[in-house]
């Protein structure tokens, strides 16, 4: 189990009472595909994609109970109180099996280089954890770390410890327990610096004082919102949007109707108005088209207009000659008037 999916399920132990029946569905889908969701971060809304797709795939049937807790509780149980014994063979400096016993409440360890101070405290290490800081900086693999270079082999430390009901059991490697059980030099060195740093370089120092790089890793690659990558609207959702649009429009027109029902009804009162002879509305479109829709006033009115259309204007040839004698009179009366001005 890796650093941050315990970290990530000690918080939510935690924060169980505070979520809400959503978050937890959430964190339920997350612990189901922790390694997909940890192995890519925001770069692109790729973390993003990934809890989408597990939404939409799984979402509606996420529990909304969070099991862990229980786990938690049924943890705490065999909770150990004190380590008591060490058995440790094939591990880094130890190549013959040694036994440590820890009857006092505190143990101190020294004596020079090379007598396996540091091999004591990672078999501690790796006991408690199931893993190795050093190792996992330096990006080695266990196996290969704890592997004694004389004997060429490697064999898991053996830890035994008191419960509150029994004495002496085996201790089983829990890093949700025993997290923060280690502190290094390296790592208090770096926190002392801590303040000379920028907000984001202060909460690296500070995860990697307790152990938490991976997990500060795992929970600041979360994209913001998730609004792009899923269809908030619905499957159905645009489609009935579009529906209420139209409905909408209908509305309007029914609200419309007795406007224009009125409207419909005073042009009908005037009509009556002109047309005396008619006792409604239907005698006067039988009177305007006919009892067949071809016929009435319309059909006259048409044949007239159709015999007016054909009428050809025809000139008049004394009206033409009296024009022409009536312009030649107004030029000599024009004339005569000219000359007796210039006389004068």
């Amino acid at each position: 189990m890796s650093k941050s999916l315990v970290e990530f399920k000690r918080f939510l132990t935690k924060s169980a009472p505070t979520l809400s029946e959503h978050e937890k569905k959430l964190a339920n889908l997350i612990l189901g595909g922790f390694e997909e969701v940890a192995s890519v971060g925001t770069a692109g809304g790729r973390r993003g994609k990934v809890l989408a797709k597990l939404i939409v795939a799984k979402g509606e049937a996420a529990p909304s109970a969070l099991e862990i807790v229980a786990d938690e509780t049924k943890a705490n149980e065999r909770e150990i109180v004190r380590l008591t014994k060490l058995e440790v063979e094939h591990f880094r400096g130890f190549s013959e099996k040694h036994t440590f016993e820890f009857k006092n409440p505190y143990t101190f360890v020294y004596g020079p280089n090379g007598t396996g101070k540091s091999s004591l405290c990672e078999a501690l290490e790796y006991g408690l954890l199931a893993s190795i800081h050093e190792a996992d900086s330096k990006r080695i693999p266990v196996s290969d770390y704890i592997r004694n270079a004389t004997s060429r082999k490697s064999a898991k430390p053996v830890l035994y410890g008191d419960t509150a009901k029994e004495n002496g059991i085996e201790v089983k490697a829990d890093p949700r327990s025993f997290e923060f059980c280690f502190i290094e030099k390296n790592r208090i060195d770096g926190f002392a610096r801590v303040a000379a740093n920028t907000p984001v370089a202060q909460q690296a120092r500070l995860a990697a004082l307790f152990g938490l790089e991976e997990f500060n890793a795992f929970a600041t690659q979360f994209n913001e919102s998730l609004d792009s990558y899923l269809d908030c609207v619905g499957k159905k959702g645009k489609d009935l949007a579009d529906r209420a649009k139209v409905i909408a429009g209908h509305q309007a027109i029914l609200q419309g109707l007795p406007v224009k029902a009125k409207a419909a009804e005073t042009r009908g009162t005037v009509l009556l108005a002109k047309y005396p002879e008619c006792k409604d509305l239907d005698e006067i479109k039988a009177a305007l088209t006919g009892p067949e829709g071809n016929g009435g006033k319309q059909k006259a009115n048409n044949t007239e207009i159709g015999r007016l259309q054909n009428l050809k204007t025809v000139a008049d040839p004394g009206t033409d000659d009296i024009q022409a004698d009536a312009d030649g009179l107004l030029r000599l009366i024009k004339e005569k008037t000219d000359s007796e001005k210039f006389l004068n």
